[in-house]
């Protein structure tokens, strides 16, 4: 509380209870006086008083200037409290004495001149007092007496003793950081649906972080601006909206004479009073009449009523409307077999017809034109069974109507397989009417290999070589050896035909081995060997 105040009072030199005075005195709720030291000040006429002075046809006249005391209301927090001013005179009523004063009340808190980021801030005690100033742990070095102290915004703690003007026993200590703040805008809100009134209050702070709300201190100023431009600074504000709908509503919170602001812009939506949802369904060709609705295609449908206390109502009507379906099916059956497939249960070919109710309702009729197909018993798909390929790969397709699965003994499930070398190939068809089973086999041609028994190196110009005799295209030599008798080799070549010689000279006559290994235009790697006696004639 801030008491601003001027006193002129008679001095007649009475005793000090028979003195003109002014007293102040703070009441509690029970009408009594609850602190004798600082709730209660008595003023009385004394030159003790350091007052100014002066002497007139009135004799001695004291007076005090105009001044401004505070007072700590903190212990009659949440009490109804009464402040009683009184003047008196002396006992006999012969003299005078008269005061001016003002009251008023402020917030206890502690005042920071800067906001944002800032390097120094100033700091301001409540009005009214004598001041102490010193920084934590160091209460006996005492920085400044004034009410304002200029420092560094390095999060030090201050502290000020504010003490009170008329008791140095009666003091307020109050904590200073000096840190950076800025200002938090933020604000909660509550709807009255019926009547649409929106009751905003006001939760802005003096934050310490710039991006979250960290600190307690109340916002130093805010101002309120509804959607239709309508502004307010007051903490709690109570709106009421026209009409349902989404409305924007912004809170400016300012400190230090809005040199820092911040801004908070929130939605608010106004709805319905009651809302309720139906959620129908009817068959194509009907009509939905409950609830006040007359509906027959699907969608969403909205109704708005008021109630007896004259509340808007919204009922939502979802609704779907199902088809009524009148299906045509093909399909076939296998010979000897039964269908049994959507409702029907048939045993041959023909044409069959059910009236059937959705699961929603709903008539619907389905016809069926069943066919028959034969089972596939000794049936086939590959024409040619028996396949002599002189050029590889081969390309076999077994593709066929109504088959469903295919497998290859070589592990292919394509109907279509490539065959790259000689072999017997098997193949099963899984149809839905049985299970065909074919097969072909691809070997390469007989490709002739001769050679003679016998030759004449020496005797005969047309048989002085042992060769042979093949198709060049189609065979290739790997190896082609002589032996002996004995088992010794006496020969070795890939191409050229033997002369009979060893060692540059011609054998003695005899019977001699053969051996030859060889490869097929069609073998791939495969090889092939063949042996034999050849008869030397000299």
């Amino acid at each position: 509380m801030i008491l601003k105040y001027a006193i002129v009072l008679q001095d007649p030199n009475h005793t000090v209870s028979n003195q003109p005075r002014f007293t102040l005195a703070i009441l509690g709720e029970s009408g009594r006086i609850e602190d004798d030291l600082c709730g209660y000040t008595n003023f009385y006429a004394s030159g003790e008083l350091g007052w100014n002075s002066a002497t007139t046809s009135f004799g001695n006249v004291i007076w005090k200037d105009w001044t401004t005391m505070g007072v700590d209301l903190a212990q009659y927090h949440g009490q109804r409290i009464a402040i009683k001013l009184t003047t008196y005179d002396c006992e006999e009523g012969g003299h005078f004495g008269y005061a001016y004063f003002t009251l008023n009340c402020e917030r206890k808190d502690d005042i920071q001149s800067t906001c944002g980021n800032v390097d120094s801030t100033t700091l301001t005690a409540p009005n009214g007092f004598y001041y102490k100033w010193y920084k934590e742990g160091e209460e006996t070095n005492i920085i400044s007496t004034q009410r304002q102290i200029t420092v560094l915004v390095d999060n030090t703690t201050f502290y000020c003793k504010c003490i009170s003007k008329e008791s140095e026993y009666c003091y307020v200590l109050m904590k200073f950081v000096a840190e950076r703040l800025y200002p938090f805008a933020q604000f909660s809100y509550s709807v009255n649906s019926c009547t649409r009134e929106v009751t905003f209050i006001n939760t802005s702070i003096i934050s310490n972080s710039e991006t979250y709300p960290n600190g307690y201190k109340h916002i130093d100023s805010i101002q309120w601006i509804f959607h239709n431009d309508s502004i307010s600074t007051l903490d709690t504000v109570r709106f009421t909206y026209d009409s349902l709908g989404i409305y924007q509503v912004k809170l400016i919170a300012s400190m230090n004479n809005g040199d820092c602001v911040d801004t908070v812009i929130q939605n608010i939506v106004i709805e319905p009073f009651y809302i309720d949802t139906i959620r129908a369904e009817i068959c194509s060709g009907e009509i939905y009449n409950h609830n006040g609705f007359e509906e027959s295609e699907q969608g969403i449908y909205t109704n708005r009523f008021v109630t007896e206390e004259g509340c808007d109502s919204v009922v939502v009507l979802n609704l779907k409307v199902w088809e009524i379906y009148n299906q045509i099916i093909y399909d076939t059956m296998c010979e000897g077999g039964i269908y049994n497939s959507y409702g029907f249960s048939c045993t041959k070919p023909d044409v069959y017809v059910q009236n059937l109710e959705s699961i929603h309702s709903c008539d619907s009729i389905i016809t069926l034109y069943l066919s028959e197909k034969q089972l596939y018993e000794d049936f086939s798909v590959i024409e040619d069974k028996y396949i002599e390929a002189e050029d590889y790969p081969i390309i076999i397709d077994a593709t066929c109507e109504s088959c469903l699965a295919y497998f290859w003994n070589t592990g292919s499930t394509n109907p279509i397989i490539h065959i790259t070398y000689p072999g017997s190939y098997y193949l099963s068809i899984y149809t839905d009417c049985g299970t065909i089973y074919d097969s072909v086999l691809v070997v390469s041609p007989e490709i002739p290999l001769f050679l003679p028994n016998s030759f004449t190196p020496l005797l005969d110009k047309n048989n002085t070589f042992f060769p042979i005799y093949a198709n060049q295209d189609k065979v290739t030599i790997e190896l082609f050896e002589i032996y002996n008798r004995w088992g010794d080799r006496i020969y070795s070549s890939t191409s050229i035909p033997w002369d009979g010689k060893y060692q540059n000279n011609v054998v003695s006559a005899g019977v001699y081995v053969w051996h030859l290994v060889y490869k097929t235009k069609y073998s791939g790697d495969t090889t092939y060997k063949k042996s034999g006696y050849i008869h030397l004639i000299r």
